[in-house]
């Protein structure tokens, strides 16, 4: 039986799956394909994406309201100052809103992607789909160790038979340096206003430390895109690549 209680376990139902040559047990009966839930990623990123550009306008317009502020304050500055809070704090949380439903289902579609290499064959892999997921969430660890389960998942999805003699594509990197320069600037933003104090000056150079962070945000989003949608495909084409070379009846219990 499966393992329910422990997702991070690897699964015993490869014990009944048959061998190929050159692969570990495969079981492409039991391969899901993750081509839908990567098109729900890909709107949501897309959707995420919109709302970084809507905050970069917000804090534009945030940027001229302080600049008014240092220059001299025109007619209902006081009204407009209101209105301009409201409207950040609004953004803010549907960023916040948009960033947690694309984080899990995107969580979801790596775990599907993980666990789809193993019925492909792919074997000697250092993390299970559980923790293809689970260092995200590990203090330090997720520095580092999501890329690297990640960048299996790639390999293994090209190749299941010999995916440590494949070579993941950049744009690996390219995300991962985003993602984790995107985290360090906002942390940093989120304490300057802390540090700096509460002086227009202040708050100004908050607001384009926010900037930066929200456009290295929205870089990091579209080069995750690439990556999901690339292993995606791979893993795709190596399934239909698979199921054509092989009898239907070799897959069947």
């Amino acid at each position: 039986m499966p393992n329910h209680e422990n997702p991070f376990a690897f699964n015993a139902e490869a014990d009944k799956t048959v061998t190929v040559s050159g692969r570990g047990p495969t079981n492409l009966n039991a391969f899901v394909s993750p081509v839908n839930l990567q098109k729900t990623v890909s709107v949501l990123l897309g959707l995420f994406g919109l709302l970084c550009i809507l905050t970069l306008i917000s804090s534009g317009m945030q940027l001229s309201l302080l600049d008014e502020a240092l220059q001299g304050v025109g007619p209902n500055f006081d009204q407009r100052a209101e209105e301009n809070d409201n409207r950040e704090l609004a953004v803010n949380m549907l960023v916040l809103v948009s960033m947690l439903v694309v984080g899990i289902v995107s969580l979801k579609l790596l775990h599907r992607l993980r666990s789809n290499v193993d019925h492909l064959g792919a074997i000697g892999l250092s993390n299970t789909p559980g923790w293809s997921v689970g260092w995200f969430f590990v203090p330090l660890a997720n520095l580092i160790k999501p890329l690297g389960a990640t960048r299996e998942t790639w390999q293994a999805s090209i190749a299941p038979d010999a995916w440590q003699t494949e070579t993941a594509p950049p744009v690996l990197g390219t995300w991962w340096f985003f993602w984790i320069t995107a985290s360090i600037v906002g942390r940093v933003a989120s304490r300057l206003p802390s540090i700096a104090g509460n002086s227009i000056e202040s708050l100004i150079t908050a607001t384009w430390v926010d900037m930066g962070h929200t456009t290295l945000t929205m870089m990091a989003a579209f080069m995750y895109w690439k990556v999901l949608s690339g292993i995606t495909t791979a893993q795709t084409e190596t399934y239909q690549s698979m199921a054509a070379e092989s009898p239907p009846d070799q897959w069947k219990y």
